[in-house]
């Protein structure tokens, strides 16, 4: 990658520098993410986490890529399932040439809200041993435990199916859809007269637990408007660190807890009372950028070995005299107006997708803005 740099300067509109490099305009439009939220979307109940099932079975059927006969670990769950379907192997070593089994690892993921007796969830299956391949095999009938280990337990879920590669490169893990079905009921903890808000990671901070925290109070019409609601003598929420706040369910509603739990969930803001930092979040594996809409970066000019711009002066006409062509790996952004004006990230990245800027040359220009504290946001990189 050619070596990159950035210099403060006065600058021209972007669209102007964008018109002069003579690319046309687009139809594509933004479309804007919903203005609301709601109390459910950024946070759930404590103690209402996912949950996973695990659990060891059997794929057959497959064309010679299972795991060897001759390896135990295969060889005796194998024979005990022939003992159980009334075929008995008079040795193990009767299995020593198979090839049509492979032993997996077999796990299903509970939502939060967990699970009722014969509600299905697909299944994930991975092998466990020397086999190759999944493709084509069935997973026969595998018990689904909780994970921690438990000799009474009865099994939550049985598992099987037919196993579908994600990935055929590699095939020897698969899921299978509708996998598991429950057996018994899978429930999480009862309320009782409080119950504590966790908020989602991406919206942790004093801000939006104070914020939540007021909002759930609003739904008391008698509380007196104040800058702190929370320290309110009627006020049922408070914000009790900057990933929880804690609920107190009013005396009336003691009887009918779903419904004001339902209603405390369903409660819509704006996102822009959230205050949340501006943030880019780049994945180099993928080659995803994503830009908030509030990042903006200063008045700068930027360069890339890889960046051409091409700029023709004046623009050709018909029966003129050939015009100045030059090209340039330096392309100005700005709003054109005041030098200490900032312009949108997206703007930048806008001028990246045009000039058809490498994935890897964006990411290091993005690392460099944010080193040099010319962007107004938080530069996520995973």
């Amino acid at each position: 990658m050619g070596r990159l740099m950035l210099v403060t300067s006065a600058v021209v509109a972007l669209i102007a520098q964008i018109a002069h490099a003579q690319f046309e305009s687009t139809d594509e439009t933004i479309v804007a993410a919903s203005s609301t939220t709601s109390i459910q979307d950024i946070s759930v109940l404590a103690d209402r986490g996912e949950s996973e099932l695990r659990g060891i079975g059997l794929v057959v059927g497959l064309n010679g890529t299972g795991d060897a006969g001759s390896e135990l670990a295969l060889a005796r769950p194998l024979a005990e399932l022939h003992r159980n379907s009334g075929n008995p192997l008079a040795s193990i070593d009767e299995l020593s040439k198979a090839r049509s089994v492979a032993l997996v690892w077999v796990t299903c993921r509970i939502p939060r809200e967990g699970a009722r007796r014969n509600d299905r969830f697909d299944v994930t299956v991975s092998a466990m041993h020397s086999a190759t391949s999944l493709s084509g095999g069935t997973l026969i009938v595998a018990p689904l435990l909780p994970p921690v280990p438990d000799p009474t337990a009865r099994p939550f879920a049985m598992a099987s199916g037919r196993v579908v590669l994600e990935n055929e490169e590699h095939p020897t893990a698969g899921i299978i859809d509708d996998g598991a079905f429950i057996t018994q009921d899978i429930l999480m903890p009862e309320i009782g007269g409080t119950f504590t808000l966790h908020v989602d990671p991406a919206f942790r901070g004093w801000p939006t637990t104070r914020l939540l925290a007021n909002q759930i109070n609003g739904i008391t019409s008698s509380l007196a408007e104040s800058e702190d609601l929370s320290a309110a003598p009627t006020a049922i929420a408070r914000a009790v660190d900057e990933t929880a706040v804690e609920v107190r369910i009013p005396s009336n509603e003691l009887k009918n807890k779903a419904n004001f739990i339902a209603e405390v969930l369903s409660l819509r803001f704006s996102r822009t009372l959230l205050d949340l930092p501006a943030e880019v979040v780049v994945n180099r594996r993928t080659g995803v950028i994503f830009v908030d809409s509030n990042v903006q970066i200063a008045p700068g000019v930027i360069g890339a070995k890889n960046l051409v711009v091409r700029t023709i002066t004046p623009a050709p006409a018909p029966g003129v005299e050939p015009p100045e062509v030059r090209d340039s790996n330096w392309v100005e952004v700005g709003t054109g107006t005041r030098p200490s004006e900032t312009a949108r990230l997206q703007d930048l990245i806008e001028v990246f997708r045009r000039l058809d800027v490498p994935i890897e040359d964006q990411i290091h220009i993005l690392e460099l803005l944010d080193e040099a504290g010319r962007l107004t946001g938080d530069v996520v990189i995973r």
